[in-house]
């Protein structure tokens, strides 16, 4: 199952693909800014209600289906509330594992990815008039240093976490275009090339949490 907001759903062309090129059965739940976490966001309103429904939904789908792998993705800087924790990071963290745990506790893997870094502005609006190496983002602007998804999945069983940071930054910058693939088509959205470039590695987490690896 690939589960989450846009995140997630910008990787589902190369989820396609390898559930086809493996016999995979794809099931896929997304939402707009609505990542599966059981934390409500900070978002008042109708938005916020609607995603909150939405996770309903879906956790009354898994409950009667049986999920072998769950990948989940999610934007690192979505709004969550406080709900009682210390903090919006403390509660966001919380949510992903109570989301998560039902699954867990039925026998399915979940796999997760600390999120992409997140430019200001579309990094293609500057790629038509300057070169590549006019057009970064400072490493500290475009990642989110506490990723909650990556606090969440540290330490907890049949929970894995790939990290493509180093793909996409050095030390100190990160790039909109790598060996010649073009990132992103918007500020935050990845392009299906790039996606399809990190296939073998999804690929390999997939079948490692199947015990189909090697």
């Amino acid at each position: 199952m690939l589960i989450g907001d846009s995140h997630a759903y910008q990787l589902l062309p190369t989820f396609q693909r390898m559930a086809e090129s493996n016999g995979w059965r794809l099931i896929t739940f997304f939402k707009g800014a609505c990542p599966w976490n059981t934390t409500p966001l900070s978002t008042p309103g109708a938005f916020g209600d609607a995603c909150t429904q939405w996770r309903t939904a879906v956790d009354e789908r898994l409950a009667k289906l049986k999920a072998d792998v769950i990948f989940t993705a999610s934007l690192a800087t979505t709004p969550y509330s406080s709900a009682g924790y210390p903090s919006a990071h403390d509660a966001a963290v919380a949510g992903y594992r109570a989301a998560w745990k039902p699954e867990l506790d039925r026998g399915a893997k979940i796999i997760t990815v600390v999120d992409n870094p997140v430019w200001e502005t579309d990094p293609n609006k500057c790629l038509r008039i300057r070169a590549q190496s006019d057009c970064t983002e400072p490493r500290s602007s475009g990642l989110v240093a506490d990723d909650p998804v990556k606090a969440a999945a540290e330490g907890v069983p049949g929970v894995t976490l790939l990290d493509f940071t180093d793909a996409y930054c050095d030390d100190t910058t990160c790039f909109p275009v790598v060996g010649g693939a073009n990132l992103y088509r918007d500020q935050d959205h990845l392009t299906v090339t790039w996606v399809n470039t990190l296939q073998p590695w999804y690929t390999a987490a997939v079948k490692e949490a199947l015990g189909q690896a090697g």
